[in-house]
């Protein structure tokens, strides 16, 4: 990955806030040394706000309210201006470099001493580059608009710094793909407090399932989809349920009239279901 494609990266990260920490340290450095970063970083940001303000409000539940004061008690509270602490190095901690005595080498001819001029800082990109970078942008920002207005759309109105719960590159394009396609179809079912969309595209034989509200196992289990077809379960991809909207892109190929299903599995998934579907969505 080259430094260009590492900013956007990171611009388009920052905008959604799912930058680390260090990541997050990485990209307001690239942002203070180079324009371009900035006008890319505004361009992410900007895109993000129109979204926001395109999802109809939504009036957040009481458990949401509840889960959110829990969080904020549960934050420590700093002191406004905490000590700095700068550790100390002990003298003897400090290697003995032993001197070596300089010998004189019989005398040549040698070429007259050039001085070097200071190395001065490559900019990001030139003017070649920065039309490639920007064309590169767009492409980038129709992603992440892609993919956060299929979530939208279905949930309506979550934050989008938290609809990318599936969120690789590879997933993200995927998940756009599939929005955008001409035959696009959604079917949704509900158990308990969660709810399940399915979005699926048969010219392109591709699905993903958007969950929300569903509850997280313990660490040696894991969710698994499947599609179900007239030859039986075949493994789809196994995903995590994280805290709001989880996403994922089935792997594999979906066949007409194919089932999706959702199992319980040990943790690295099941050639075969070990258990009973917890959902099935019908595409038929």
């Amino acid at each position: 990955m080259t430094e260009r494609d590492d900013a956007a990266d990171l611009a388009a990260g920052n905008a959604l806030h799912t930058l680390t920490p260090r990541e997050q340290e990485r990209f307001d450095r690239l942002r203070a040394e180079h324009q371009s970063v900035r006008e890319e970083a505004a361009e992410f940001e900007e895109t993000v706000a129109m979204l926001d303000l395109a999802a109809p409000p939504v009036q957040p539940s009481a458990a949401l309210k509840n889960s959110l004061m829990a969080a904020i008690q549960n934050l420590p509270q700093l002191p406004v201006d905490a000590p700095v602490t700068t550790p100390v190095v002990q003298d003897d901690a400090i290697p003995t470099i032993p001197r070596v005595e300089q010998t004189t080498a019989p005398e040549a001819d040698v070429a007259p001493e050039t001085t070097s001029s200071p190395a001065t800082p490559t900019p990001i990109a030139g003017a070649a580059e920065r039309k490639a970078a920007s064309r590169w942008r767009r492409g980038a920002v129709g992603m992440v608009v892609g993919a956060a207005a299929a979530v939208g759309l279905i949930f309506g109105g979550v934050g989008l710094a938290n609809t990318f719960g599936g969120g690789s590159l590879t997933q993200t394009v995927a998940l756009a793909e599939i929005n955008a396609a001409s035959d696009v179809q959604r079917a949704k079912v509900s158990m308990d407090d969660a709810t399940a969309t399915l979005v699926w595209s048969g010219e392109l034989g591709k699905s993903a399932l958007l969950v929300d509200g569903l509850g997280s196992l313990p660490a040696d289990k894991v969710y698994e989809l499947w599609y179900i077809g007239e030859q039986g379960p075949v493994s789809a991809g196994t995903f995590s349920a994280a805290n709001g909207t989880t996403w994922r892109v089935l792997d594999g190929a979906m066949s007409a009239g194919d089932k999706v299903g959702v199992t319980v599995e040990p943790q690295g998934g099941s050639e075969q279901p070990t258990t009973d579907p917890i959902m099935v969505i019908d595409t038929a």
